[in-house]
């Protein structure tokens, strides 16, 4: 479920937005980043079938879409509970299920790493990302010589 966020408008943010929208209508986004040439080179590697063939990082497109497949499972898990829950159940921004009374009190449960109910979805979610593509990183960090 969105968080509602209430939008005030002012002469000066309306004529900031419109000062934005004409620089982007005139000629791209109005002006230029020196973007350095290390940057550009790794764009063009992530963009290539080179990047999608590393076995660590088909390994980790494969766990990202595992994630979103379970996240989204969490989320059905959530509709279906409130269907006949006392207190309606939401999902946190980190993919667990809150209770929506006590998220909009404490808005910093969003980002707790444990769950408020564990469904199997999230308990698997957890696993995934906590573990597997926390080690994942890691040991790609090690080999780069980052840790």
């Amino acid at each position: 479920m969105p968080m509602m966020v209430r939008q005030i408008h002012t002469k000066e943010s309306l004529a900031a937005v419109n000062k934005i929208k004409s620089a982007v209508r005139k000629d791209g986004l109005g002006f230029s980043f020196d973007v350095p040439k290390e940057f550009l080179e790794k764009r063009k590697y992530m963009q290539s079938d080179e990047f999608i063939k590393d076995e660590h990082n088909a390994q980790m497109l494969d766990l990202g879409e595992k994630l979103g497949k379970l996240r989204e499972n969490i989320g059905l898990s959530i509709a279906d509970r409130n269907k006949t829950a006392k207190d309606e159940i939401v999902q946190g921004i980190n993919g667990f299920s809150r209770v929506k009374k006590y998220l909009d009190i404490n808005s910093k449960m969003n980002f707790f790493n444990s769950t408020t109910f564990s469904t199997s979805e999230e308990v698997q979610y957890s696993i995934l990302r906590d573990y597997k593509i926390g080690n994942l990183a890691r040991q790609a960090k090690n080999l780069l010589g980052l840790r």
